[in-house]
């Protein structure tokens, strides 16, 4: 069975936006060992921040990386169950969202954002 991989906005915004070498050096490898998932609520993240331009310009391209997913009942209850579990942690209600996808889908969260530590049923991708 192929790895999965849950790709949050912070990889896609330093390899995107901003060029980073680390971020792109992620997501080819993670391109070549498994599946990148790319839930639905990331491009509402990146999406805030892109022109009309940037957007029909990058957004179908990122469509093409991955399987995008929407969140489901399961994902929903599971994100419901974390932001009350870590509501004085910080975990934004996105990250909760993001977090119970990569839980329910039985896939690594791959993410510059620290936050997600200390969501302990989480898998997080060792990033390079």
């Amino acid at each position: 069975m192929q790895s999965r991989y849950i790709i949050d906005a912070s990889i896609l915004i330093r390899a995107f936006s901003k060029n980073d070498t680390t971020a792109l050096k992620t997501l080819e490898e993670i391109r070549t060992q498994g599946i990148l998932i790319i839930p639905s609520i990331v491009f509402v993240e990146l999406r805030i921040g892109l022109t009309e331009k940037q957007a029909q310009i990058f957004l179908p391209t990122l469509e093409e990386l991955g399987e995008v997913i929407s969140i489901n009942y399961d994902h929903a209850l599971k994100a419901g169950e974390l932001l009350r579990k870590y509501k004085d942690n910080g975990i934004s209600f996105t990250d909760g969202i993001l977090a119970a996808i990569a839980i329910i889908e039985n896939a690594e969260l791959v993410s510059f954002d620290i936050d997600f530590k200390v969501i302990k049923e989480l898998s997080l991708y060792k990033l390079i």
